[in-house]
């Protein structure tokens, strides 16, 4: 059974405090290009169907028999409890390998998909499920804009930026708004990245 993340986010760190905050990993997975392969089918009702069928096959096939939570509408979580991430990651580039041969909604839609991924154990990747979940959310991004259908491995350590790149104080406020808002500072900056590219899109002749 799938849980809703969003509900359960704290009993799941509930839970994994009282394992004593050990190991687990953690395997964040989205549906590539699902709301435009789905798009012909707005009036139709066998959407659902087909989103439903897709989970529910991810959820039968993942390996390792993982705890499953949604994270948003086409996005799941798994979570390999006392599991090292170098135990799981051949099953996963296994498992991830067969995805796009697999037919949906067979003998009405007929979609196939690929996922894009990311992966990354506690506490090597971070302290906490919270920083971890940013961590891998952060990764998947990343995984999005670098061509999609792959699993992206998560970074130790905090982001370093160069100095000669920004000011002291550019840095310091990066890093409060960072702890505000409970980002990543390479979140922040791939946001803000984004801003300027669409304003000088903007202004691009056609």
């Amino acid at each position: 059974m799938i849980g809703a993340l969003d509900y359960d986010l704290e009993n799941l760190v509930r839970a994994h405090e009282a394992t004593g905050a050990g190991l687990c990993t953690l395997f964040l997975l989205d549906v590539d290009n699902y709301h435009q392969k789905i798009a012909p089918l707005k009036e139709n009702p066998s959407e659902l169907p087909l989103l439903e069928e897709l989970l529910t096959w991810i959820e039968g096939s993942l390996p390792g028999r993982p705890a499953l939570y949604h994270h948003g509408r086409d996005s799941l979580l798994a979570v390999y409890w006392n599991r090292a991430i170098n135990d799981v990651l051949p099953l996963l580039y296994a498992w991830h390998a067969v995805v796009p041969s697999q037919v949906f909604g067979a003998g009405t839609a007929n979609l196939s998909f690929t996922l894009t991924a990311s992966v990354g154990e506690h506490p090597t990747h971070a302290d906490g499920l919270r920083k971890l979940l940013r961590v891998l959310e952060d990764c998947l991004f990343d995984g999005k804009r670098g061509g999609k259908g792959r699993i992206v491995i998560a970074f130790s350590g905090p982001m370093v930026l160069k100095s000669s790149y920004y000011s002291a104080t550019q840095l310091r406020r990066l890093a409060a708004l960072a702890q505000r808002e409970g980002a990543t500072e390479a979140t922040l900056l791939r946001e803000a990245l984004d801003l300027i590219l669409r304003k000088y899109d903007d202004r691009s002749p056609a």
